[in-house]
């Protein structure tokens, strides 16, 4: 089992991830911070230097997951200019993260139940953060005419909630791999948002991205 260091920037990401582990495989109600300070080679006492109560370190927990997740969205979609390219980025991300961090997605969304209101209505920020930036994207795609939205609030919400559950099905050694799943995911939202005939077209896969 690893040795955990005294200083907080080593220590802190250690706990966090096997609190992770922990949560997963046992559920909220299972983890306590007795299994985690053996898990993690710590005194039960000198967990509470980051974390007040179980409760608060599942807060902190899904906080940062959906923190780390909306700072690589925000970045991938500094590098793209079209709506076309910054939807098509949103979703290879939100795929990708989804396939590769299916023990974090999980934590985030279905532990977060257990926090208290104030803990719960900071999750929603987060979580509408995401809202705000998909809407945006499929606004700007409306104006330049790329994509013909019949429900603008039902599609957004189809389009957040489908790439959340991919967790929930996805498995390593299925039919698709993950590149595969993001080309299927790209095609399926774009005919869903009525993608003019150019967007479908600038939708295709780069040549890197179709091998998978």
């Amino acid at each position: 089992m690893r040795t955990v260091g005294s200083k907080r920037d080593t220590t802190w990401p250690v706990i966090r991830n096997t609190a992770i582990q922990l949560i997963h495989k046992l559920g909220y109600d299972g983890m306590n911070v007795r299994l985690l300070a053996s898990e993690t080679n710590l005194q039960p006492g000198s967990l509470y230097n980051y974390f007040k109560s179980k409760e608060e370190l599942l807060s902190m927990i899904v906080c940062a997951i959906m923190e780390d997740l909306l700072g690589e969205i925000t970045a991938r979609l500094e590098l793209c200019t079209t709506p076309v390219d910054r939807l098509k980025c949103f979703i290879d991300v939100m795929v990708m993260w989804h396939t590769e961090h299916r023990k974090e997605a999980f934590v985030a969304h279905m532990e977060i139940r257990n926090v208290s209101k104030d803990r719960y209505e900071e999750y929603v920020d987060l979580r509408q953060a995401f809202r705000t930036i998909l809407e945006q994207i499929l606004t700007d795609g409306g104006k330049v005419g790329d994509f013909a939205i019949d429900d603008f609030d039902i599609t957004c919400l189809s389009i957040l909630s489908t790439l959340a559950a991919i967790p929930n099905w996805y498995r390593e050694n299925g039919r698709l791999t993950p590149a595969g799943l993001v080309r299927w995911h790209i095609a399926a939202i774009f005919r869903m948002i009525g993608a003019s005939e150019a967007a479908m077209a600038a939708a295709k896969p780069t040549a890197k991205r179709a091998q998978g």
